[in-house]
């Protein structure tokens, strides 16, 4: 898992967009270190109201791209991003991410 992928500016909102294109499987993606608010599926606004409009630690990603605003406020440091998929996690499927005062600005991990 090492190096950091990216590194995130504390107390910084991100937007990031999170894609999955792997022919069929689904996707429960954990971010650790905070919570975050999807805001759009496909590049379609959800809407207040809807069940995936609320605060999350776990994004289900089926064949699509989703959209999620996050802000790492407490903790500096390493931490991971995984599938839940039991096989995925196996074969450890995941990456490392810092929180830093300074973050970069890679548009890809």
């Amino acid at each position: 898992m090492h190096p950091f992928r990216f590194t995130v500016q504390a107390n910084e909102f991100e937007r990031w967009i999170i894609s999955n294109k792997s022919g069929g499987w689904t996707h429960p993606i954990h971010i650790h270190c905070e919570e975050f608010r999807m805001i759009k599926r496909n590049g379609v606004d959800i809407p207040a109201g809807d069940v995936d409009f609320g605060r999350k630690d776990v994004l289900l990603v089926e064949n699509e791209e989703i959209e999620v605003l996050v802000r790492f406020r407490d903790m500096k440091g390493g931490y991971p991003i995984h599938c839940h998929n039991t096989v995925h996690e196996d074969h450890q499927m995941m990456m490392i991410f810092d929180v830093q005062e300074q973050g970069d600005s890679s548009p890809e991990p």
